[in-house]
């Protein structure tokens, strides 16, 4: 039993930091390039953001490229866009 919980530990480490990584990409690319959106909160492994709808496509893009990218694995990074008037309401965005 403390073998796995040892083992979940690192994982869920590691997965904060890479969100931690990719929040400091977005944050200083959003501002780098004047879009009108901004990361309003982080929970778990997702960011959530308020995005003018004039910008969607490119915070879309540039946000996905940035998570899946912020470090180097052997395993590729997935990453899901979801849009929506609110929280309750995301669909999922195709690039």
């Amino acid at each position: 039993w403390r073998a796995s919980c040892v083992s979940i530990s690192a994982v869920q480490g590691a997965a904060a930091a890479i969100i931690k990584l990719a929040m400091i990409g977005v944050r200083d690319w959003l501002y780098e390039i004047q879009l009108r959106a901004m990361i309003l909160l982080q929970v778990h492994d997702e960011l959530v953001f308020a995005a003018h709808l004039e910008d969607l496509h490119e915070v879309a893009f540039g946000v996905h490229r940035i998570m899946t990218t912020c470090v180097e694995l052997d395993v590729p990074i997935l990453a899901d866009i979801e849009v929506g008037p609110s929280w309750g309401e995301v669909e999922d965005y195709k690039l």
